[in-house]
């Protein structure tokens, strides 16, 4: 495991951009999945103006999304597919070929899902996965008390979830539930990229890196991969205790 605090939060997102630029060198067809977010867009344009300038390209990789909460918006996509359509897909130059999403208005929720898990298997799994982290340690929409081996499904989400999500769409408010890839599926990556910031999130940074592993807070299950990296400012690391940073 590696941890990076960096001076601001823009900083911290070119390095964090400067990941998956170093992976689609290495390998340029790789399977990402996206989160979605305040949390990343800063690490998004990073790596769009890297396609921009020619330092990098997204014409080949396999995207998927992290989750996506069930309602839906007037325009029937998805808030968080029209989030990365605007953010990733559009200004990178992925097309619709190349993008896998959960669709929460299909008639079959849980076929839905199996659908979601056999694309995830056929592309051979996540090669880097992005994530944020909940304030109560959630990863994607794997809320509290989800278990290590959980995979693509319907989820309700937690209170502070759903308020969270709602306070990114004006009018909105009816985030009850949600679809997630699940805690395997990340867990099974090659590789993880997790970013916080700002001193909400400063106590559960703490544990999910210092305490104990427990499905409480789905985020310390990620001290068991053995190649995830952290991109911190100095407020989400602020009470960490030493030995991690050590």
């Amino acid at each position: 495991m590696e941890i990076q605090v960096n001076p601001t939060w823009e900083e911290a997102s070119r390095h964090a951009a400067d990941v998956i630029v170093e992976l689609l060198r290495r390998k340029p067809n790789a399977v990402i999945c996206f989160a979605t977010g305040n949390t990343p867009k800063l690490m998004y344009r990073e790596l769009v103006r890297c396609v921009r300038e020619g330092r990098v390209s997204l014409a080949d990789i396999r995207a998927f999304a992290l989750d996506e909460p069930g309602t839906v918006s007037e325009t029937n996509v998805p808030f968080f597919r029209a989030f990365l359509d605007e953010h990733v897909y559009e200004p990178g130059g992925v097309q619709d070929f190349q993008i896998d999403s959960l669709n929460p208005l299909a008639d079959d929720l849980d076929a839905e899902c199996r659908r979601y898990q056999a694309a995830i298997r056929e592309a051979g799994g996540f090669d880097l996965v992005i994530l944020g982290i909940g304030l109560n340690g959630h990863l994607a929409y794997n809320e509290p008390g989800s278990t290590r081996s959980s995979r693509t499904r319907r989820v309700q989400l937690a209170p502070s979830t759903s308020q969270v999500t709602a306070a990114y769409y004006t009018g909105e408010s009816a985030f009850e539930w949600g679809l997630t890839v699940g805690l395997a599926d990340i867990l099974d990556a090659k590789q993880l990229l997790v970013l916080a910031n700002g001193e909400s999130k400063a106590a559960i940074v703490q544990q999910a890196l210092e305490g104990a592993v427990s499905e409480r807070v789905p985020a310390s299950f990620l001290q068991e991969h053995g190649a995830v990296r952290w991109f911190l400012d100095p407020a989400a690391a602020s009470q960490l205790r030493g030995k991690t940073l050590s």
